[in-house]
């Protein structure tokens, strides 16, 4: 009875450290203020700090094409670990993008067009991943937003990087 007495009180207790976790200052947000960049703005996270340094399109290759009407886009950043710990960055996880108000899935296709790497790995300390994160869109496109969650346990806060053609 004890222990089923425990395990009631552990469960209540870590529920509500997660609650209240959620509920600090600052609503989880990492950001300082500024939540919307452009290319070669500098987005300082808690423990990250990212840059759009490029933006290119293409027209694939060979097998890689994009659909008849589309075109690649690739964004090329940079993400530094301003932290003490390895931090693992994922595309899938950690970026969705929009153009024209479109939702977009990450393209597999567009990847290999960029082929100086993706933003998929880890960062220790101090060091920066830079690869590219590619879409495919409509080849007519005007603005191209794409967001970045720094902690996938709060994705209602991100930052915006917005594009236009």
């Amino acid at each position: 009875m004890k222990i089923k007495k425990s395990l009631v009180f552990l469960a209540v207790f870590m529920v509500s450290v997660l609650a209240f976790s959620g509920c600090s200052g600052n609503g989880g947000n990492n950001l300082k203020s500024k939540t919307d960049f452009s290319l070669n703005e500098e987005a300082t996270l808690k423990t990250l700090k990212i840059t759009a340094v490029a933006i290119e399109e293409s027209q694939g290759e060979e097998y890689f094409e994009p659909e008849d009407g589309n075109t690649f886009v690739g964004v090329k950043f940079e993400i530094e670990n301003t932290s003490s710990e390895a931090i693992n960055i994922s595309s899938l996880l950690q970026f969705s993008a929009s153009a024209d108000d479109v939702m977009l899935e990450y393209s597999f296709n567009a990847a290999i067009a960029f082929d100086d790497g993706t933003l998929d790995g880890t960062v220790n300390p101090g060091k920066k991943l830079i690869g590219w994160y590619a879409v495919e869109v409509n080849e007519d496109w005007e603005t191209l937003e794409i967001k970045f969650v720094e902690d996938i346990l709060y994705e209602n806060k991100y930052i915006t990087f917005t594009f236009n053609n």
